[in-house]
């Protein structure tokens, strides 16, 4: 008779997603993932089949609870410019706090494995495109109010809301470094309205 799971798989990817967010693929070890999830190095195997595999899970899961739902927002029939300010407030507020400290774990790993690893670059690249596409709807839906000038292209703005979301979150991790993303933040969202 099989021996009962005594652990959620959700769970282990929660508690596995803080060890590779604070510090990295590299600089984690199957002994820390481990004991951070509570499971045995069978059932480690058995459910995740090994350290890369489960860091896959883990950037979906990631993704899922933290980009997800700033997609639904952006992806609403109603969004506008005040949606995008909105976005924008909760990942200012967001890198200001304690856990901002340790910047986005997709930022993260774009910077540490994606030049290394092409499984990790597809799925960076994957999710790149979704917040980007997220945004180009909204900046289309905020154009045709006159919210937003419309002498840029929707693509290219939410290219740029990309890249600023991006160094928002790595600025995150400098003292300091949130001041002059607020400021970018607001310098962007400035330029932009009609």
């Amino acid at each position: 008779m099989p021996r009962p799971r005594t652990y959620c798989k959700e769970q282990a990817l929660e508690k596995a997603t803080l060890v590779f967010w604070q510090k990295g693929y590299h600089d984690t070890s199957m002994d820390e993932l481990v004991q951070a999830t509570g499971m045995s190095r069978y059932s480690f195997y058995e459910i995740f089949g090994g350290k890369k595999q489960l860091f896959v899970a883990v950037l979906e899961y990631y993704f899922n609870t933290t980009s997800a739902p700033m997609l639904t927002m952006l992806n609403n029939k109603d969004a506008s410019l005040e949606t995008i300010e909105h976005v924008f407030a909760h990942i200012r507020d967001y890198a200001s706090s304690e856990e901002g400290k340790n910047g986005c774990l997709l930022c993260n790993t774009a910077i540490e494995m994606a030049p290394q690893d092409e499984d990790i670059a597809k799925q960076m690249d994957g999710y790149r495109k979704k917040i980007i596409n997220g945004f180009a709807a909204v900046i289309k839906r905020a154009q045709a109010k006159k919210e937003i000038k419309s002498s840029c292209s929707p693509n290219d703005i939410a290219v740029q809301f990309f890249t600023l979301m991006q160094g928002t979150m790595v600025a995150s991790k400098a003292p300091g470094g949130t001041k002059y993303a607020k400021q970018a933040i607001d310098t962007t969202l400035a330029l932009i309205r009609a």
